[in-house]
């Protein structure tokens, strides 16, 4: 069976278990806004999950509850009782259930139903009958959705038909002596008022919501036009920084070119005196045998020798 939006809890995305209503009228379940509060820091202002309202989160377990949400949730569940009479097992797992606990959404035998209505945590819960709630349930179907009958939240068996204006509470007829001195009315007689308020509030608020979209579409725009300036600067930027990439490879190869043109004159420039060196140590190499060749000849040719010296000399001085 699907889950109808306004029994969802926005928090957990399942059925409301023990809803609690906020002051902005937003319900969500006891168990997720405790974790809510945890999760977030106890020590800081929180705020409603969805509209951002501050709320009390100290006291969670006293907050109110929507009579009207908590009239459709027990609708939804009586309709989830009957299982083609197959038989509804208790949470123990061992026996048939007797009865069936609204707030816990759990099924409990005569046993544990007993342990339940004594527990400090679940004494205060709604505890029905599984055959009451079966021969009822066709009846309980029927109700008129657009008139249903709202119990009051603490005498179930009282229909609420009364209001407390100072309280600013749905009441029933028991409840009025816990009120008193209180202006309570009947609902039909100030319901019509209550509804004109709405009207004339609504009628108000209007124009406020045509204003807040026109200033959504000036926030839309300045954000466009903040996206095509940003955009716009962006090109000019890489424009810039590829004309300074551009110049810096100019230069660099303009460098590379001098040093090479350098490296290449100072090779050329090297290996002339390298060449001069190499050839004045063959030079003396050459000279050097000759003499030793005619020193080792003199006794026959001695004349030879000395005409050699003078040369030779000469030839070493240039070196």
């Amino acid at each position: 069976m699907s889950v109808e939006i306004d029994l969802e809890c926005a928090l957990c995305k399942d059925i409301y278990r023990e809803p609690k209503t906020l002051e902005c009228l937003h319900s969500f379940c006891l168990e997720c806004l405790e974790t809510y509060v945890e999760r977030n820091h106890a020590n800081v202002e929180l705020t409603c999950p969805l509209c951002r309202t501050p709320f009390d989160h100290q006291h969670l377990d006293k907050l109110s509850i929507d009579s009207f949400l908590l009239h459709s949730l027990k609708i939804h569940n009586n309709s989830n009782f009957h299982h083609n009479n197959q038989k509804l097992m208790c949470l123990d797992g061992e026996n048939e259930a007797s009865s069936y606990c609204l707030d816990c959404q759990d099924y409990f035998c005569e046993i544990c139903t007993k342990s339940h209505k004594t527990m400090k945590l679940s004494k205060n819960h709604q505890i029905i009958l599984i055959e009451e709630i079966k021969e009822e349930e066709n009846r309980k179907n029927s109700i008129s959705k657009s008139n249903p009958q709202i119990y009051c939240q603490i005498h179930q068996q009282k229909e609420i038909e009364l209001f407390c204006d100072d309280c600013r509470l749905p009441i029933c007829s028991l409840c009025v002596p816990q009120h008193p001195s209180h202006k309570v009315v009947i609902i039909t007689d100030i319901v019509g008022n209550e509804k004109q308020s709405f009207i004339d509030l609504i009628n108000k608020v209007k124009p406020k919501e045509k204003e807040l979209r026109e200033g959504i579409n000036k926030c839309e725009e300045v954000i466009k036009q903040l996206e095509i300036n940003s955009t716009t600067t962006q090109n000019q930027i890489n424009e810039l920084f590829n004309k300074i990439r551009s110049k810096l490879d100019e230069k660099e190869q303009e460098l590379l070119n001098k040093l090479d043109e350098i490296e290449k004159y100072k090779k050329k420039e090297l290996q002339l005196q390298k060449d001069e060196l190499q050839f004045g140590i063959e030079s003396i190499i050459g000279s050097c045998e000759m003499i030793e060749n005619s020193i080792l000849l003199s006794s026959q040719n001695d004349l030879r020798l000395l005409s050699m010296k003078v040369y030779i000399i000469q030839d070493w001085i240039i070196y």
